[in-house]
């Protein structure tokens, strides 16, 4: 009997919270319908949850006003490189996948090799830019940043960063590089 009851307790309980979080998220517009259902659906500002992104960052970094008025700016740069590197590789890939739908080899041939060159010169640039914020970071607050996909990414998770990617130096060099100092 005291099973059932504890049972039937945590059932109500489980029912309760899951409806609230329905309300809850209904209330701050996660309750979004499928477009063609009466309401529109929202945009997602891009420059919005960027900054919105930037401020997560920040708060897990947990860093003083001078570090902050030093680090912010790039890494804010690194996350709008990327998405600025993402809108003109999605115009890019647009146009490498109407020149395969019109079935032109030399155009395609003209179109790949476009993409191509032009994501090795981001990822030089984008690498360029890590490099630089990286000297400036003791190691525990680059382990952070990589983790949120800032640096030593590889880019596949768009200008939120994606997945850690091997590291430019050896390990043991890390230690060694000056900056602000270890954690």
């Amino acid at each position: 009997m005291r099973k059932f009851s504890f049972l039937a307790f945590a059932l109500v309980v489980g029912l309760v919270l899951t409806t609230s979080y329905i309300i809850s998220a209904q209330q701050r517009g996660g309750g979004q319908q499928v477009p063609g259902q009466g309401q529109q659906r929202r945009q997602m500002d891009p420059e919005a949850m960027m900054n919105q992104r930037v401020e997560q960052i920040m708060k897990q970094l947990n860093l003083s006003n001078e570090e902050t008025a030093v680090l912010k700016p790039k890494i804010e740069g690194i996350l709008q490189t990327r998405m600025t590197q993402n809108r003109e590789m999605r115009t890019l890939i647009d146009a490498l996948q109407k020149a395969v739908e019109a079935k032109d080899d030399a155009q395609i041939q003209a179109k790949l090799t476009e993409v191509k060159t032009k994501r090795k010169e981001h990822k030089a640039k984008v690498e360029t830019l890590e490099q630089e914020l990286i000297e400036l970071l003791t190691l525990n607050q680059e382990a952070t940043l990589t983790i949120s996909g800032v640096v030593n990414s590889d880019g596949a998770g768009g200008f939120f960063g994606g997945f850690t990617g091997q590291r430019q130096q050896p390990p043991g060099q890390r230690q060694q590089r000056s900056g602000r100092g270890q954690q």
